[in-house]
């Protein structure tokens, strides 16, 4: 009876909240080492090829900081940080990170990041997509497969278009 009412207080749906104190934390970690990649980048003008990363990272990181802190006020509001429950939290948090989806997407998202260079933005990005929907579906029929296939050819389809064609941005 006490895990069902640590998992729900006041509304709260406890595991949504340490999936956001989770990918918070692994996006802050990826926007500082996308930083460190466009610190290497040519710089010394507002208009040069690093200012977009660099905007972009720091957006990034004041957007998760912002997540993060109204996570754990939402925690502390539970009144779960207090009298030894924060241990019990921490515990949770980490259980609910090895969870089997949170690990899977989190090791699509480096492999994403390695296949890259390899394959390209098309073939990667439509692997990366169509690998994701297919795991995550509950559908696995032959129609679900090709509406799996022509989403993600969609979606890289409509990112060339308005990246590459119209904001003439260089894609990997």
């Amino acid at each position: 009876m006490e895990k069902r009412v640590l998992d729900e207080v006041k509304g709260e749906n406890l595991p949504t909240l340490y999936g956001e104190i989770i990918f918070a934390l692994f996006f802050i970690g990826v926007a500082l080492l996308a930083y460190h990649g466009a610190m290497s980048m040519t710089s010394g003008t507002w208009y040069s090829p690093s200012v977009f990363p660099k905007l972009t990272s720091v957006l990034i990181i004041s957007l998760c900081i912002y997540e993060l802190v109204s996570a754990l006020r939402k925690v502390r509001g539970l009144s779960l940080l207090s009298s030894g429950r924060a241990k019990c939290m921490l515990t949770d948090v980490i259980k609910h990170a090895v969870d089997k989806n949170v690990l899977f997407m989190i090791l699509m998202i480096f492999l994403f990041a390695f296949i890259l260079p390899i394959l390209r933005f098309p073939l990667a990005t439509m692997v990366f997509l169509f690998v994701c929907m297919v795991y995550y579906s509950e559908e696995r029929s032959l129609f679900s497969v090709i509406k799996y296939v022509l989403s993600s050819a969609g979606f890289v389809l409509f990112s060339i278009v308005v990246f590459k064609t119209i904001f003439k941005v260089l894609l990997p």
